[in-house]
């Protein structure tokens, strides 16, 4: 994510020092951004943040963790209201937000996030991985000599599967290719941000290297 961030940055001419005044007009957005361990990574890339998360609770430890800096606004919103408003970014981060079962709350979500990123912009979209998940249990299996199965619950031709208890949705790399005609904007880039093993499993073992589990980064331009 942090390569990725730094590219858009380049591309966008935020270099130098935050004072400088090319940088400061650039403003980015993090959709979703939870207890804001984002918000910094940003800063260092762009001249103002707009942080935006659903859970008042969240967005107070995130206002704690950056109360020294003026270049942040927190706003309190759910980024799947039907009517959301709120400032234009000119680029936008949203980090496993895409993740709820219901289809058409996360198309509204995500259309939402487009939405507010400036025509031209680009959206850094990070979403679980489908295949990560069905090898983190493979491998699992494998390790622990238990039975491969899915729980009743899960619908695995939606993508939706138990993650950490919670029935998630995981993205498959060619479902995001084809949803981002849907969400008016062009695929740039799709690529892996991969993870050790323990963010995964409890005291892997070492013998467990690659391929390593990872989530999908797809960059998207919202169209002129």
């Amino acid at each position: 994510m942090a390569k990725a961030l730094a590219a858009e940055a380049r591309r966008l001419g935020a270099r130098g020092r935050l004072r400088d005044p090319a940088r400061r007009r650039i403003v980015a957005g993090d959709f979703g951004c939870g207890t804001g361990r984002a918000v910094r990574l940003l800063l260092r890339h762009y001249g103002s943040v707009i942080a935006v998360d659903s859970s008042e609770a969240c967005l107070a430890v995130a206002c704690a963790a950056t109360r020294s800096s003026d270049e942040v606004s927190f706003v309190h919103a759910d980024l799947s209201a039907p009517r959301l408003s709120l400032p234009v970014v000119d680029v936008g981060l949203c980090v496993n937000v895409a993740i709820m079962p219901d289809a058409r709350v996360r198309r509204r979500l995500l259309l939402n996030v487009v939405r507010h990123v400036r025509p031209g912009g680009r959206l850094l979209l990070i979403v679980p991985a489908l295949e990560s998940e069905l090898l983190v249990r493979r491998r699992w299996a494998d390790w622990t000599g238990a039975a491969l199965r899915t729980q009743p619950s899960e619908r695995l031709a939606e993508g939706l599967m138990r993650v950490g208890g919670a029935l998630t949705k995981l993205w498959t790399r060619e479902e995001l290719l084809l949803s981002a005609g849907r969400l008016r904007s062009r695929a740039i880039s799709v690529e892996r941000v991969e993870y050790g093993w323990d963010t995964e499993l409890v005291r892997p073992p070492r013998s467990l290297r690659e391929p390593y589990p990872w989530d999908w980064l797809v960059v998207l331009e919202r169209r002129r």
